[in-house]
C-alpha cells in the first residue's frame, strides 16, 4: 500500500528531471543552509528515519519507470529494523553501485539509496557521537530534484513536519563530543553512544497523526510483520545469531506485546 504521506498520482507523469551525475543535485554544504541548521542535533536513528522517508518519496515517484524501485523500498523497510539492532541488515546484499552510462532515473534512485546505505554503516555510526546528518541532507535535496515541480512544496512541508517530530522524539543529548577512550569502561561508552544513536522509530513516524509515547509497540509491530525471506537486505534469524544477536530475532523485546 502507498504510504499516507505520498501524494496520490505522484507517478502519473513520466519523470523529466536531468541527471548530471554523482553529487550534482544534492545540495551544497559550503555554508550552513536553513535545512542543514534545522537538521542539526538529531539522533542517528532520527536521521535514518528521515533518510528512509526520502528514499520512499523517490521510489514512489519512479514507480513504473525504473527497475530499482523495489530495491529502494526494501532498503527503506530494512532501515527501520536496523535501528533496533544493526545485525538485522546486510547492506551489501544488493550491489547499489551506479554503472557508467546509467539512465537519469536509475542514477538518481541509486544515488538516493546510497545515501541511506551510508547511514546504515554500523562500523561508522552505531557507536559514535556523530550522526549521519550530511547523508540525510543530501538525500532530501536529491529527492526534491526528482519530484515534479508542483509536488516539491508538499515535499518541503513534509520534511519540515518530520524535522519537527524529530525535535520531540529524537533530539540529540546535550553532551560534549566524546570517544570510547574518554570513558573508564566499555559499558560506560556504550551507554553514552546509545543516547546519541537514539530510540528506534517506526515507519508510522513518517506520516499520519502525531506520534505518541511510547513508540516501542509500533517498532515491535514492524519487526514482527517483516518478511526477511523476501527482502535481501534483511538477515535470517540464524545469520543474526551467528553475529552475536541475543534474544528472539524480529521481536522488539522492549516493546509492548501486540
Amino acid at each position: 500500500m502507498t504510504p499516507t504521506f505520498i501524494p496520490a498520482g505522484l507517478a502519473a507523469s513520466p519523470p523529466t528531471f536531468v541527471w548530471w551525475g554523482r553529487d550534482e543535485h544534492t545540495g551544497s554544504t559550503r555554508f550552513p543552509t536553513p535545512l542543514l541548521q534545522r537538521l542539526d542535533l538529531k539522533t542517528s536513528n532520527g536521521f535514518i528515519t528521515l533518510c528512509a522517508g526520502t528514499v520512499i518519496w523517490g521510489a514512489y515517484r519512479l514507480q513504473g519507470y525504473d527497475g530499482h524501485v523495489r530495491t529502494a523500498l526494501q532498503l527503506a523497510e530494512a532501515a527501520f529494523a536496523y535501528q533496533v539492532d544493526w545485525r538485522y541488515v546486510d547492506r551489501d546484499a544488493v550491489d547499489l553501485r551506479i554503472p557508467p552510462d546509467v539512465s537519469p532515473t536509475s542514477g538518481a534512485l541509486l544515488e538516493l539509496c546510497l545515501f541511506l546505505w551510508r547511514c546504515l554503516d554500523h562500523e561508522k555510526y552505531w557507536e559514535n557521537y556523530y550522526s549521519p546528518i550530511l547523508e540525510t541532507f543530501h538525500a532530501a535535496h536529491l529527492a526534491r530534484h526528482m519530484l515534479p515541480r508542483d509536488v516539491r512544496p508538499a515535499f518541503g512541508r513534509w520534511v519540515e513536519e518530520i524535522i519537527t517530530r524529530l525535535d520531540l522524539f529524537a533530539r540529540k543529548p546535550d553532551q560534549a563530543v566524546a570517544r570510547a577512550e574518554d570513558f573508564p569502561t566499555v559499558e560506560d561508552w556504550k551507554r553514552f553512544a546509545a543516547g546519541h544513536r537514539g530510540r528506534p522509530l517506526p515507519p508510522e513516524f513518517l506520516g499520519g497523526p502525531q506520534p505518541r509515547q511510547p513508540l516501542d509497540r509500533a517498532v515491535d509491530r514492524h519487526l514482527r510483520q517483516l518478511d526477511w525471506s523476501g527482502n535481501p537486505f534483511l538477515r535470517t534469524p540464524d545469520e543474526m545469531r551467528a553475529l552475536g544477536f541475543v534474544g528472539e530475532p524480529y521481536v522488539h523485546e522492549q516493546g509492548d506485546a501486540p
